[in-house]
């Protein structure tokens, strides 16, 4: 397996970006554009499937939303992270190639066939949120430009999936459901028991992501023994019987739920559970199938994880249903009283029909929400439900034409995903309750046309307004922002700012009523759109408005600017086209002096490489296309390597390459200083993961430290790649510390991640600040240090701030160290750490790998001292 980290250009495919595209642009419900999106994997890929898998936070799973794939039967299989394809590259959040499927990753059971793919995570917001893949069952080469190719495509679904949490995890329960009723059906059909058990276990691995499944019944003259096993890699245990005395038995048999998990993540190795060490499953689960009080359990269900996964409360309920759902089926002992209680809180409505339209069977959760159950039977449909002739006339239908149909009904106060099935001279009914979902979905299509923090149209529908007015008549589209509202940020809190965004938005809305459109375009930015009026004074009627406002609120004492960009166009021009100008034209306001900028062609040839150079940025944050390399941290006295300082790269398109001390302000400016953070933190983490084998330091920005949500963001990024919070310093520098919330970064201190204060000197704090800092070293100014050898001024602060630092408990480090001469000066003036390019430049993960293995050979034969 390789993890494909350089990205080339992409020549083929066009035509599938553009679908994909389009779907994003004019599909409400997520879940289609996943569809769109994996049909245009598999075509232009030229593989015989494709996934797109949503995370859900709560249940720790990722859910698809789509898999385009002929063999993956329903219902369609969960992943965990790390498991299969796609739930590597979700885990490792970078793209991921396989050209032997079976040897390279975990096989989840459920794509026991698989043997080539490729996979790319998915993002929205700078947040990890699913995957995307392709797989094929045939050996295979995927190249740099099929990777490419589908980051590409997920650039384009990922932002889409923001607003899929509540929508998923309907959609989730749904499928649970469905497949709970398919059960039930099939179980009941099928002719022998052989059959039974494979579709439970069937069931189980792909609902709950497992490894490996099956039944273990007990019989009174053999003992027990596993049947209908899915999932299996040996065959040499299927099918053993084991004695009552044997630990199996005593174990599975004991008549409640039991998780087992192999020691220290390992594989199992008592005989406890010889069928879980032969599979080198890591968590087990025993769900007896007949279960109560005094009474003693005749089998069993057990699932078993090859990786150490976690287990919530409401996967151990969906095991106990499976297994309850099995018990009913393949237990003759079970009473039929059991067997009742377990149809009559299926989530469904199950219903069936004689010839004359009379209801012999009437159960489920879902029935009983309709105010319908067995006291229904013997009577006619049209009698029990007279109120609903759509749902009469469609089974009338299907009776007619002897078919089967799927349709979503109203039925009372429910909504209803409802299968009718015309067979044996019966009619049968099976509807899910959708109603959860059918709300998620119309408030995914609010979201998807209003801006979810003010109320306001946001930008799609921005643009479509404006779209619809260009048809008929010139307009005119002002784009504005509140140019110091970061410090309003620090000022009342992050609350009362949303707040204050919130009654801005009315404000602007009420002032300005007389336009297309008033809506939020992103952050502090508005959008104002109008006809019939000219550019500029629409602009200062913009700008009073919003100043207007500030003024008489809670950030009144601060400096509050108000820029606005400004653009026209004549009648049939392109919506987008106008407010990317009006957007660039804020982006120059926001640079200069003059406080309204009206775009045309002198300004646009202008300003053009400094705008080229921000919408590039752009691009690069949305598509994480940023890399890193790494600088080591020396240890004076035993020339350890301490840590490896993480430096972001750019390997943009422009000429020449944009440094960090350009790309990090302009960030800054754009309002993406997090997600360029974010990402940086995710790429250096992950390579952590990946074994760098020595803790790394990452930078952070004062705005990053002004984020009260910056320790959870942080503590859940090292969840994400199960690290410990030792592998991990943030740097901040000196500035950025004395602006900081400290409660904040006493938080991330508290939970074990180390604090550096960078460039010290600069500006030189008082004692009574640097004690309150709970940071560990103190990294000099470089402009201090690089002249320390021949300027007695320059080598007495340092040593000043090396007393400083020693005396709050801190070490000391020197950056910037360019010869011998000046490393020894440092040393001699009591540096603890020392950094620069005559120790090491700086330099990718790779070739970090290989000095480091012979730095420490060279320490280790006493060469190594610095």
């Amino acid at each position: 397996m390789c993890t494909v980290g350089e990205r080339t250009g992409v020549t083929g495919g066009d035509s599938a970006l553009h679908e994909v595209v389009v779907a994003a642009s004019s599909l409400l419900d997520p879940s289609a554009l996943a569809r769109v999106a994996v049909a245009e994997v598999r075509r232009v890929l030229g593989v015989e499937g494709a996934s797109v898998a949503f995370w859900d936070e709560e249940e720790r799973l990722l859910v698809p939303l789509a898999i385009d794939d002929p063999h993956v039967p329903e219902p369609t299989p969960v992943f965990r992270s790390g498991q299969g394809l796609i739930g590597e590259a979700y885990r490792r959040n970078a793209a991921v190639v396989v050209s032997d499927y079976g040897s390279e990753l975990e096989h989840p059971a459920a794509w026991a066939e698989v043997v080539s793919g490729l996979g790319v995570p998915l993002h929205a917001e700078g947040r990890l949120v699913g995957a995307i893949s392709g797989q094929d069952y045939q050996p295979r080469e995927f190249t740099a430009k099929d990777v490419e190719l589908l980051e590409l495509i997920a650039a384009q679904v990922g932002p889409a999936l923001g607003t899929m949490r509540t929508l998923a995890r309907a959609q989730r329960q749904m499928a649970e459901a469905y497949a709970l009723a398919t059960l039930l059906r099939r179980g009941a059909e099928a002719e022998n028991e052989e059959e039974v058990f494979n579709l439970v276990s069937t069931t189980a691995i792909r609902l709950l992501g497992a490894d490996l499944a099956g039944l273990v019944l007990h019989t009174l003259h053999k003992g027990s023994a596993w049947c209908g096993v899915v999932g299996n890699r040996t065959e040499e245990w299927r099918n053993r019987y084991y004695g009552a005395d044997h630990p199996a038995s005593a174990t599975i048999f004991s008549g409640a739920t039991r998780i087992v998990r192999a020691p220290s993540g390992s594989v199992f190795e008592s005989q406890e559970f010889p069928f879980f060490a032969a599979e080198d499953i890591c968590l087990g689960v025993s769900i007896p199938l007949n279960h109560g009080a005094g009474t003693a359990s005749r089998g069993a269900l057990c699932l078993g994880w090859r990786l150490d996964v976690e287990l919530t409360p409401a996967h151990l309920e969906l095991c106990e249903a499976l297994a309850a759902f099995s018990g009913s089926m393949v237990v003759a002992a079970a009473t039929r009283a059991e067997r009742d209680v377990v149809v009559a809180n299926a989530p469904v409505l199950l219903m069936a029909l004689n010839a004359e339209g009379i209801v012999t069977m009437c159960d489920g959760a879902a029935a009983a929400a309709i105010g319908l159950g067995a006291e229904q039977v013997g009577r006619a449909l049209s009698e029990i439900l007279p109120d609903e002739p759509e749902l009469l006339r469609a089974v009338e239908a299907a009776c007619a034409d002897q078919s089967a149909a799927k349709f979503e009904i109203a039925v009372r106060d429910r909504i209803l995903d409802t299968v009718i099935e015309v067979r044996d001279g019966g009619t049968f009914l099976i509807g899910t309750d959708v109603t959860e979902r059918c709300a998620a979905q119309h408030e995914l299509r609010l979201r998807a046309t209003e801006d979810e923090l003010t109320g306001l149209p946001n930008q799609a529908e921005i643009v479509r307004r404006v779209a619809e007015a260009l048809e008929l008549e010139s307009v005119c589209v002002v784009v504005a922002d509140v140019r110091n509202f970061d410090h309003v940020n620090e000022a009342v809190g992050y609350e009362a700012a949303d707040e204050l965004l919130r009654l801005l938005g009315s404000r602007l809305a009420h002032d300005i009523d007389d336009a297309i459109v008033v809506g939020r375009v992103g952050g502090d930015e508005f959008a104002v759109a109008a006809v019939g009026q000219g550019l500029r004074q629409l602009a200062q009627r913009v700008r009073e408005s919003l100043e207007a406002f500030m003024a008489g609120n809670a950030a009144s004492t601060l400096s509050v600017d108000v820029r606005c960009g400004l653009a026209c166009s004549p009648a049939g021009g392109d919506a987008q086209m106008l407010l990317r100008q009006a957007d660039s034209a804020l982006q120059i306001a926001r640079r200069g002096t003059e406080a309204m900028v009206e775009w045309d062609a002198q300004v646009a040839a202008r300003h053009k490489p400094q705008l080229a150079v921000a919408q590039q940025l752009r691009r690069a944050l949305e598509q994480r296309s940023f890399t890193l390399v790494y600088q080591p941290v020396i240890d004076l006295k035993t020339g350890a390597v301490r840590r490896v300082e993480a430096l972001a790269r750019w390997p943009a398109a422009i000429k020449p390459a944009v440094a960090p001390d350009v790309f990090v302000p302009l960030a800054e400016r754009l309002g993406r200083i997090a997600q360029l953070t974010t990402h940086v933190l995710d790429l250096a983490l992950a390579e952590a993961a990946a074994g760098l084998d020595v803790p790394v330091s990452v930078n952070i920005s004062p705005h990053d430290v002004m984020n009260g949500d910056l320790p959870r963001m942080v503590l859940e990024r090292l969840a994400a790649y199960s690290l410990e919070p030792s592998v991990l310093m943030l740097e901040l520098t000196e500035h950025a510390a004395l602006e900081a919330k400290t409660d904040v970064l006493r938080a991330i201190a508290d939970a074990g991640v180390a604090i550096s204060v960078d460039d010290f000197g600069r500006g030189w704090s008082s004692l009574e600040t640097l004690k309150l800092l709970p940071a560990v070293d103190l990294k000099l100014d470089r402009s201090y240090v690089e002249r320390v050898s021949e300027d007695h001024t320059d080598a007495a602060l340092v040593r000043a701030a090396v007393e400083v630092g020693h005396a709050l408990g801190m070490e000391v480090v020197a950056e910037g160290i360019e010869d011998q001469v000046v490393l020894e000066s440092v040393r001699e003036l009591g540096c603890d750490l020392a950094q620069g390019y005559h120790l090491a430049r700086p330099m990718d993960a790779q070739a970090l790998r290989s000095w480091l293995v012979q730095h420490r050979s060279a320490s280790d034969s006493g060469s190594g001292q610095p």
